[in-house]
C-alpha cells in the first residue's frame, strides 16, 4: 500500500471521526454512526487488519444504543 493511499485512509477516516465528534455538539450531525462509519472504512480499507470483527460488531451495538437513547431522550424531554 503506498503512502498517498495510507495517507487517504488516514484523512478520512479522521474527518469522519472528527464530524461525529462534532455530532456530539451540533444537534444536526449524527455522531455515533458517523464515528462508527470511520472506524468501519478504516477496518474495511485495511482488511480487518489492525480491527477485527468483534470490535466493528462492537463499536455497531455502541452507536445503535446511543443513538437509540438519545433519540427517545429527545421523545421523552419533548413531552
Amino acid at each position: 500500500m503506498g503512502a498517498f493511499l495510507q495517507a487517504l485512509i488516514w484523512i478520512g477516516t479522521g474527518m469522519l471521526m472528527l464530524l461525529g465528534l462534532l455530532g456530539s455538539v451540533v444537534p444536526a450531525l449524527p455522531g455515533p454512526p458517523l464515528v462508527f462509519a470511520g472506524a468501519l472504512l478504516f477496518a474495511l480499507l485495511r482488511r480487518f487488519e489492525p480491527v477485527g470483527w468483534v470490535v466493528i460488531a462492537v463499536l455497531a451495538a455502541i452507536a445503535a444504543f446511543s443513538q437509540l437513547m438519545d433519540y427517545l431522550a429527545s421523545a421523552w424531554g419533548a413531552k
